[in-house]
């Protein structure tokens, strides 16, 4: 399994939409629309976008179900199955390791982008969907709590490797990380 984790605006959905389309991993084909703001796509598989409360839970072999049945049903091809979801900073340490020795394989994509390119990029998008309330403190509020998340969660497990957009990054740069 291959999953991306990131905090929003860090790049998660290029590095998803290129493990789909490289045919690394399948993630999915229930995907959330393109819009302006994300014109390539958004890359998260909308069936089992439900199921990730049972991960962050704790409650893997549920989630594993609902994955590999949506996967199963689209007759993804690939031998590795993706996944891609806002909230998968919130998913604890431990679970990632108890997933991880379920699939020895598993592995994490983690979209970074310093604090200086995520909040315009957050209040663009809240200004986009009508909440024009939220700001750059709300943005910089979010962009913490989830990068102190990850930091937390993901950083420093064996099977978790950074890709760092820090600067603007072609598809071919991506894949090459990949």
């Amino acid at each position: 399994m291959i999953f991306v984790v990131g905090t929003g605006r860090s790049g998660t959905s290029t590095v998803a939409r290129l493990v789909h389309q490289s045919g690394r991993a399948c993630m999915g084909h229930n995907f959330v629309s393109p819009d302006r703001l994300n014109p390539d796509g958004y890359w998260e598989d909308m069936t089992v976008r439900k199921s990730i409360r049972s991960l962050i839970k704790g409650d893997i072999e549920r989630f594993l179900e609902k994955l590999h049945a949506a996967h199963e049903e689209y007759g993804c091809k690939a031998d590795n199955i993706g996944f891609k979801h806002p909230l998968l900073f919130e998913v604890p340490r431990q679970v990632w390791m108890d997933l991880s020795n379920k699939d020895p394989g598993l592995f994490l994509y983690w979209a970074i982008r310093p604090e200086e390119l995520v909040i315009p990029s957050a209040v663009r998008v809240w200004v986009f969907r009508g909440q024009r309330r939220k700001g750059d403190k709300e943005a910089r509020t979010l962009y913490h709590n989830r990068m102190g998340a990850l930091e937390k969660n993901v950083r420093g497990l064996p099977f978790a490797k950074i890709i760092d957009f820090s600067e603007p990054r072609t598809d071919a740069w991506v894949l090459s990380k990949l």
